[in-house]
């Protein structure tokens, strides 16, 4: 029970680490969108001065930065409170680090799936099982010696005085009822095991299950965050870049330069999503 409370620890510590690293990418993300947004609506402030573009435009990309200062500041809170629950893991009361030395895209050597489930299975949780099933195995092998040691055996000589004879005699006696009482241990200790395995079966299948999604999560989430930084983003910021220079020149309007802003936060925020 102490090696499954450990692991328990480890794997809330890892998560608790794992969260500040997102909220690390996630800050990053939302100061860079907050200086788009600025620089959006210096832009917009610009047409709208030249009268080349509608003055509610430029309400709505002033309304965008103060949106964009709220996540910001609403991200670093959460950051504030992720950072004060490792801390207390190692009972601090006060988060005295900046920022972990790690990377949330730092996924590891992939390894074969029969490995990790073969380890799997030696985990705390899964020897609880063997090791009852044990128990029930000695508990039915001690149901059938008992029921052997009932049955007693005698051996002895008898004469027989009219012709002077000797003749040997064996003998055994069974206590009343016993055989009944030693078929019910047995049965119960049958029935004990069995049900244990059941359960060790149970659980096998429960964790096959879960650790093939999780497999093959984890599989998809890499791939994802890799195409997402290797092609969906440098392509989206190619494509603000050309958006906003289409639009310095009239030939996009404002809502066309802010969806084009929209998809780039909305690709680095799903990357974030997919390597956590």
């Amino acid at each position: 029970m102490q090696r499954i409370t450990s692991l328990d620890v480890i794997a809330e510590l890892t998560k608790r680490f794992v969260a500040i690293l997102s909220d690390e990418e996630r800050l990053i993300v939302a100061e860079e969108n907050l200086q788009l947004a600025k620089a959006t609506a210096e832009e917009v402030q610009k047409r709208v001065k030249a009268t080349i573009a509608p003055e509610p435009d430029l309400g709505r990309a002033l309304a965008a930065v103060d949106v964009a200062h709220l996540q910001l500041s609403s991200l670093r809170q959460q950051y504030a409170v992720h950072k004060m629950a490792l801390a207390n893991m190692w009972g601090s009361l006060e988060a005295d680090f900046d920022s972990l030395s790690g990377s949330l895209y730092a996924f590891g050597e992939e390894r074969p799936f029969d490995d990790l489930f073969q380890q799997l299975e030696q985990n705390p949780r899964s020897t609880l099982y063997t090791a009852e099933n044990r128990l029930k195995e000695a508990e039915l092998r001690m149901a059938k010696v008992r029921q052997k040691s009932d049955l007693t055996w005698s051996v002895g000589v008898k004469r027989d005085e009219v012709s002077d004879d000797s003749a040997l005699v064996i003998g055994f006696s069974l206590p009343l009822m016993s055989e009944q009482r030693a078929n019910g241990a047995i049965t119960s200790a049958l029935a004990a095991r069995d049900e244990v395995r059941l359960r060790q079966q149970g659980h096998r299948l429960r964790l096959y299950t879960q650790l093939y999604e999780a497999y093959t999560s984890r599989q998809q989430a890499i791939k994802s965050s890799q195409t997402l930084a290797q092609k969906i983003i440098p392509n989206l910021t190619k494509s603000l870049q050309q958006t906003k220079y289409a639009y310095q020149r009239g030939l996009y309007s404002y809502l066309d330069f802010l969806t084009a802003r929209q998809e780039l936060l909305a690709a680095k925020q799903d990357r974030i999503d997919a390597a956590e």
